[in-house]
């Protein structure tokens, strides 16, 4: 399975989301992390560079390696070897499927993606026997749920930290952080999406039923 992040000059926040990525398909799928090509790109790349100061910064107080990554340009190839491509916000996507527009059901953006995740109703998972498949299968569900989600312009986007204080990088960062971890091991965790969608039990006489899920928690 091949995933792509896309944001606009390929040195902060895409980056920032595929070595974050990297870092946790190491937590979660220990020795099977290379199963998942995991690469980032830019719709305005600035080709060649390395990741902004501040973005690596914000990586490297997470422990998060952020050396050697190296900006490119997007391409309509890129777009359509990956099985799922997450932009940052939707001119992003937009500009992405312009580019190949037959990526209409495997592109999102990265707001767009964990607010469909958490619309989905309980299913029997895993939705397939193998983790690819089933990772294709749930994006298939995303987007099919996409169909019905109504937003403002802009809800879905994360802000770009370019030419903004160190913070805002460190902001972003947080940001990513929280939407990709629910996100990602749903794809790679087939158990940890049955615990997603598993409906919730009826309490018993007696029994609090705002007992807070580890689930909850998670990423």
């Amino acid at each position: 399975m091949r995933l792509t992040f896309v944001c606009t000059g390929n040195i902060c926040r895409s980056a920032v989301a595929e070595r974050m990525t990297r870092r946790g398909l190491q937590d979660w799928l220990p020795g099977d992390a290379d199963q998942i090509e995991v690469g980032s790109a830019g719709t305005a790349a600035v080709v060649g560079s390395a990741m902004h100061p501040a973005s690596r910064r914000a990586l490297e107080n997470r422990g998060v390696p952020s050396k050697g990554h190296v900006a490119q340009q997007l391409t309509e190839e890129m777009v359509a070897d990956s099985d799922v491509v997450i932009t940052m916000t939707e001119e992003q996507r937009a500009t992405v499927l312009a580019l190949y527009p037959r990526g209409l059901k495997k592109v999102f953006t990265l707001r767009e993606a964990t607010g469909l995740l958490a619309t989905l109703p309980p299913v029997a998972a895993p939705l397939a026997h193998d983790g690819e498949s089933h990772a294709r299968a749930l994006v298939a569900l995303l987007a099919d749920a996409r169909r019905n989600r109504v937003t403002e312009p802009g809800q879905d986007d994360v802000p770009d930290p370019i030419g903004q204080p160190a913070q805002a990088h460190v902001e972003v960062a947080q940001v990513i952080e929280k939407r990709l971890g629910r996100l990602l091991r749903a794809f790679v965790q087939p158990e940890f999406a049955a615990e997603l969608w598993a409906p919730a039990p009826v309490p018993h006489r007696g029994q609090s039923s705002s007992s807070s899920s580890s689930v909850k928690n998670a990423a």
